[in-house]
């Protein structure tokens, strides 16, 4: 039996453990047809929780929400519209399949006057439309092929939004699902060692934010994009990204991109950030606690990248340690938890050489991304960008370049003393991800 299927196999047992032991289990992700989140507006994601009472003691009345802004992120299975509101309001979803469209209707709720209609046209979506009626604001998307959407709000109480997501599949699934297949099949037969590089955040959710309002979501990317270039100048190396563009992905199903690969690393691409303005400095790497993290600071920073996933996946896709039971059965019976560590002492060793950053050491902690039981998995803070100094060096090319020859060392390093992995088609075959999830092939 492989090591993906013990653990399903594991899985299941653990499962039926917290059934009968009473343990509630989350729905799978649906089509929604009303709003079940409320959420605060993108520019105040972060807002102290001790805001909490004042809002509470306003009486005033509200004005009409007002809708201010739409984003459009394109993924390869689907397109996610992010409809952002001037303040948390109801919303519902009204489909018309014959059309194959469907609004968003915000009650009472007005369009700014410099909310502009983008165009689309990227094969999920045909186009949105705008409209004021006496019921409120109406936000109707065409698409392509018709779909349920997939509509969510974010962070808050029932009813209402402030963010409101729709996620329209692309058409075409089962021949992207085909090709994927082919791939991991083929790689599977071959003998090249397998590394999936993970750029983090992406889309709506674009991570620690510098002075100079640099995004953490765009410099994990250009910096994965480098790494990739690099790893794959040695013979025998081949690279998957968990994403091309920018787009979210969940974090679970970015370490099940390396399981479909049955990969011989995956490495996931951070940058830092202290909760003091311009403090902090240096590069980190983590690999997986199933237990306390090393300290609290490495502790407080899982609970901050877990927290990305309310975004990603959703509010019923999000959050939970559903599958901690079977890694902890898994970790008994095989390497991966020593083999990280050797992997993160690799890529810390060059980067420290590098001289140009402080080494800040190897830590644990719970980080959803790496909880795969059978992949060798870190984290690579590569510095701090809410430091102006290192914020610089973040956006400049030339670093990028080389923090990615440094990581890329280190992989080689680690790959050259680690034991080939065997793989087999069965694994390679795996289920692939859910058409609403924006997943690289």
């Amino acid at each position: 039996m492989s090591a993906i299927a013990s653990r399903n196999a594991l899985h299941a047992f653990a499962l039926a453990a917290l059934v009968a032991a009473g343990a509630e289990a989350c729905a799978s992700p649906g089509v929604a047809q009303a709003a079940t989140a409320r959420a605060r507006p993108h520019a105040r994601a972060h807002r102290p929780a001790g805001h909490t009472r004042h809002a509470k003691a306003a009486a005033k009345p509200l004005g009409a929400p007002v809708a201010q802004t739409l984003r459009v992120y394109t993924g390869p299975n689907s397109t996610r519209l992010v409809l952002e509101l001037s303040r948390t309001s109801a919303f519902r979803i009204e489909s018309d399949s014959l059309a194959r469209a469907f609004s968003v209707v915000v009650p009472g709720g007005v369009r700014s006057p410099v909310l502009g209609a983008p165009a689309i046209g990227d094969g999920a979506v045909d186009s949105v439309t705008f409209e004021e009626r006496a019921d409120g604001f109406r936000f109707r998307v065409h698409v392509s092929q018709w779909f349920p959407p997939r509509v969510f709000g974010l962070d808050g109480e029932s009813g209402e939004a402030a963010r409101i997501v729709v996620d329209v599949v692309r058409p075409g699934q089962a021949e992207r699902d085909l090709a994927e297949r082919a791939r991991v099949d083929a790689l599977s037969k071959s003998a090249h060692r397998i590394v999936v590089v993970d750029p983090g955040h992406g889309g709506e959710a674009v991570g620690a934010v510098g002075p100079r309002r640099t995004y953490e979501k765009d410099v994990t990317l250009a910096i994965a994009r480098r790494l990739k270039d690099e790893l794959e100048k040695r013979p025998g190396v081949e690279v998957v990204l968990t994403r091309t563009g920018d787009y979210d992905v969940p974090l679970r199903e970015r370490f099940r991109v390396a399981e479909r690969y049955q990969a011989d690393a995956f490495v996931s691409i951070h940058c830092n950030s202290s909760p003091r303005r311009s403090s902090g400095e240096g590069s980190e790497v983590y690999f997986l606690s199933l237990a306390s993290a090393s300290d609290e600071a490495s502790k407080n920073l899982a609970d901050i990248e877990n927290a990305a996933d309310r975004v990603s996946a959703g509010p019923s896709g999000a959050g939970g340690d559903d599958d901690l039971v079977g890694i902890l059965y898994d970790l008994k019976q095989n390497a991966a938890m020593q083999q990280s560590s050797q992997l993160a002492e690799f890529i810390l060793d060059e980067i420290g050489s590098g001289g140009r950053l402080t080494s800040r050491g190897l830590h644990q902690a719970g980080f959803a991304v790496l909880k795969s039981p059978v992949v060798p998995s870190v984290l690579v803070e590569t510095a701090f960008i809410n430091n102006p100094t290192e914020e610089r060096l973040l956006k400049d090319p030339g670093f990028q370049q080389e923090m990615a020859e440094q990581i890329a060392r280190g992989v080689n390093d680690y790959l050259a003393t680690a034991p080939v992995n065997v793989r087999g088609a069965a694994n390679a075959s795996e289920s692939t991800p859910p058409a609403h999830l924006g997943v690289s092939r």
